[in-house]
């Protein structure tokens, strides 16, 4: 009952999460069309995936800490949970200060706007806007490390409660920036500012939440870095992967097929990946749990906790994926205001290959909350470097549906690989995996 409690809190949060998610992603594009022209919005979307992409510069350091202070946090060894906080910190704040040496004084000296193919914003203001993009990324990449702290104290729900409040709040504040005229670089002043009120705000909820932990250089080494080293590296094939997947496939299927063929592989792709999305929403929900049991060494529960969830996953992607396989397209046609008329192998291949994705999913998130997911991460890079070579080499012959069918095809190896491995950690079966995976999940965990 504790244990499934829990994980139904984490889940409200993970809700609320993508939720707020949704709802600014859906609403962002008519407010900054309503207040700025066409060419200022795209403009303004060039220069913000600055953060995007400094959001990477962590090496995943902040996640594996998080990971492993959960786990000595259970077991009181809360001295060396410190210790990771603080390297963990120190680390992200030296690439923090490096970001700074390296990239402002490319921004002051580089032309931007001829770079970058700007054309109506004046070059001062690109620049400025560039730099507090510059330090908003930075925040981002703090108030990961914050994050942490709620992680070590069993606090999870609640942070994530936060964060969402924090975009919620960031967005709103966007909105009023806007409606008060603000110009790019005003605007990406405004979000810097916003982003500071909430990470010290957060900063002050996590000393609440974890006083045990404090900022420092006294618990500070170099050895724990090296531990947490090849985890965080391991973490970082991840997105190295989905960029593979997904902007390479759309590249390679872009160049083999024209811009028509693009829009309509997107549009279905998109339209399949809600399935991973609510998948992801429930397998968040027990990365928290997962640590924390890891940390008891208490792997019977663990593995209970493993079965439920990923018979939970399955029953829930089988209900999505007929409803997609017989809706879709109509779906489809509906959002895109008849733009688009799904193609029906695509789409049903793709239907499929999200279907898979998600089965795996769950035995993913174990391995990842356990820092045991280093040979996994080198399977799913190769899997996404093969996976792009095979739609660039059968694309051009096949058509759009056997680029849908490689993806497809990709995921099997990473399903039976993932769960072999969570599995072998957990010292479990196929065989009585796959009983408990196909039984109708009444309850979602015991007492832990």
């Amino acid at each position: 009952m504790i244990m499934r409690n829990k994980i139904l809190r984490n889940l409200g949060a993970n809700t609320f999460s993508q939720i707020v998610n949704l709802a600014i992603q859906l609403l962002s594009v008519p407010l900054f069309l309503h207040f700025w022209p066409m060419a200022k919005y795209g403009e303004w979307l060039i220069l913000s995936t600055i953060p995007t992409y400094i959001a990477l510069s962590d090496i995943g350091f902040a996640t594996v800490a998080a990971n492993q202070m959960t786990m000595l946090g259970v077991n009181e060894q809360q001295a060396k949970a410190n210790n990771i906080y603080q390297s963990a910190w120190i680390f992200v704040s030296i690439i923090c200060l490096i970001l700074f040496c390296v990239c402002i004084p490319v921004a002051l000296n580089v032309d931007l706007t001829a770079a970058l193919n700007i054309k109506h914003t004046s070059e001062p203001e690109a620049k400025m806007a560039v730099i507090a993009l510059l330090c908003y990324a930075t925040l981002n990449l703090q108030f990961n490390v914050f994050s942490a702290a709620f992680r070590a104290a069993n606090r999870y729900a609640y942070s994530t409660y936060i964060s969402g409040f924090a975009r919620l709040f960031e967005w709103l504040a966007t909105a009023l920036f806007l409606f008060m005229g603000a110009t790019i670089a005003e605007l990406a002043i405004g979000m810097c500012a916003t982003r500071l009120v909430a990470t010290l705000y957060y900063y002050h909820r996590s000393r609440a939440a974890a006083n045990w932990l404090r900022l420092g250089f006294s618990g500070a080494s170099v050895k724990e870095l090296r531990k947490l080293a090849a985890p965080a590296v391991a973490f970082m094939a991840f997105p190295v992967g989905l960029s593979l997947g997904i902007q390479g496939a759309t590249l390679a299927i872009g160049i083999a097929l024209g811009p028509a063929a693009v829009v309509m592989f997107s549009a279905c792709r998109t339209f399949t990946r809600a399935l991973v999305q609510l998948a992801t929403t429930l397998n968040q929900s027990i990365w928290p749990e997962a640590s924390r049991l890891f940390g008891l060494n208490d792997i019977s529960s663990l593995k209970s906790m493993h079965q439920k969830a990923s018979s939970a996953i399955f029953w829930m992607s089988c209900a999505i994926a007929i409803s997609s396989a017989l809706l879709g397209g109509y779906v489809i046609e509906i959002w895109t205001k008849g733009a688009i008329v799904a193609d029906t192998p695509t789409l049903l291949l793709l239907i499929l290959a999200a279907f898979i994705n998600v089965n795996w999913q769950t035995s993913w998130v174990v391995l990842m909350a356990t820092n045991r997911h280093s040979k996994i991460s080198l399977y799913f890079v190769a899997s996404s470097a093969l996976t792009l070579a095979g739609i660039a080499l059968i694309t051009p012959r096949l058509g759009l549906s056997s680029a849908a069918l490689v993806i497809a095809i990709a995921e099997l190896p990473l399903l039976y690989l993932t769960i072999h491995q969570t599995l072998a950690l957990l010292d479990d079966s196929w065989h009585n995996h796959i009983k408990h995976a196909f039984a109708i999940p009444f309850k979602l965990g015991k007492n832990a």
